[in-house]
């Protein structure tokens, strides 16, 4: 007896859109049964069976290593509501034909989800998804035909022994291993306290204000450039060109470049000496129009070192748009940071000791370890 398909209908339906999908089942939940063919049956005597299979990809998330990453996961689903067999055809080797139909996407699945998380481009996956959608349906096609839709016992066999096999050897991908590249960058603020040394001190109140700045590191060096506007008073006169009276204020700004090592790197902390130049300039903060133009500055050295506290980890092992093969990950962190600035000029001398704290972002570019 001539088993289904008089004509069988396999709407094949790649979604390319994430979405809800209540009435689906996944691949995962096991073998098919004939409780997941609940589609109302067709009244017309050509038609005796009637499957549709849905396939998407979406951003997924996963935990490892205090690590959150993500990636693209590719889902592949039978439609049960959509899902019907007429009465006299529920066989079981009826129900391997349709298991058959369901590993071969399973397996294109799988291969898809690999390719799309090797992407170089992201505008690429949909034109992936479907290629990988249309593969799927030529190989269904090719086993209705080799098995005379699903009459030929040997045929439906054979195939379910093929797919077996291919499954076991392509299993589900796993969230690959990934290793830090050559590249990262930051930036990072926060507020930050000045305490003046030396003869400075006797004329210059300790100053309080914010910093912000931004890293470039290339493997282990990190070079910091780094801006701290700090505001405080002036405790007694004294001359430079012109009187600078205590009612007037201060403004001290210091920008410096500096290189950093760490002396400790790992998934919650981070701790980096540096050494480098800046510039030391102290200001009227009050708007004195005789003071105009005048500041003391001091090009000096720049000493101390900055100390990250890993909030969080995130890994992105797609690619980001408009940066062919770009994979990274992203550190939220609570950053202090500690340095000495050395001033001597023609009024007074001494040390300005600053302590930042704030927040601060780090993205290191990563490999995928194969």
């Amino acid at each position: 007896m001539k088993l289904l398909l008089s004509l069988l209908l396999l709407n094949l339906v790649p979604i390319t859109i994430y979405s809800e999908i209540m009435d689906e089942r996944h691949y995962e939940e096991g073998p098919l049964t004939w409780y997941d063919f609940q589609g109302e049956p067709i009244e017309n005597n050509n038609i005796t069976a009637q499957i549709r299979f849905l396939s998407e990809y979406h951003p997924e998330e996963e935990e490892r290593n205090d690590t959150t990453f993500t990636y693209i996961k590719a889902s592949n689903y039978f439609n049960k509501s959509a899902a019907w067999v007429s009465d006299g055809h529920r066989t079981g080797l009826a129900l391997t034909y349709f298991q058959v139909m369901f590993d071969i996407r399973e397996y294109f699945r799988r291969e898809l989800e690999k390719e799309l998380n090797q992407t170089e481009e992201i505008y690429h996956l949909t034109k992936k998804h479907n290629a990988y959608f249309e593969k799927g349906s030529v190989e269904i096609q090719r086993f209705n035909l080799e098995s005379e839709s699903g009459t030929l016992r040997d045929v439906v066999l054979k195939w379910e022994s093929l797919y077996a096999m291919k499954l076991n050897q392509t299993r589900s991908p796993v969230l690959p291993y990934v290793k830090d590249a050559n590249w990262a960058y930051g930036a990072n603020v926060g507020l930050n306290s000045s305490i003046n040394t030396g003869t400075m001190s006797e004329f210059l109140t300790n100053n309080y204000g914010f910093s912000y700045g931004g890293d470039l590191a290339y493997r282990d060096f990190t070079l910091f450039l780094q801006v701290a506007l700090v505001y405080g008073d002036i405790k007694k006169p004294f001359i430079y060109e012109k009187t600078w009276e205590p009612d007037m204020g201060s403004t001290t700004a210091i920008i410096d470049l500096s290189l950093g090592y760490p002396i400790l790197d790992n998934s919650t902390h981070r701790l980096v000496p540096f050494l480098g130049a800046g510039v030391h300039e102290i200001s009227v903060s009050n708007s004195v129009d005789e003071m105009e133009g005048i500041n003391l500055t001091r090009y000096s050295y720049i000493f101390g070192f900055c100390y990250d506290f890993n909030l969080s980890t995130s890994a992105n092992i797609t690619s980001l748009p408009g940066f062919s093969g770009s994979k990274f990950s992203n550190q939220h962190n609570i950053r202090l940071r500690l340095y000495v600035s050395d001033v001597k000029n023609d009024v007074f001398k001494g040390n300005s000791i600053n302590l930042s704290l704030g927040y601060s972002f780090y993205t290191k570019m990563i490999d995928l370890i194969e």
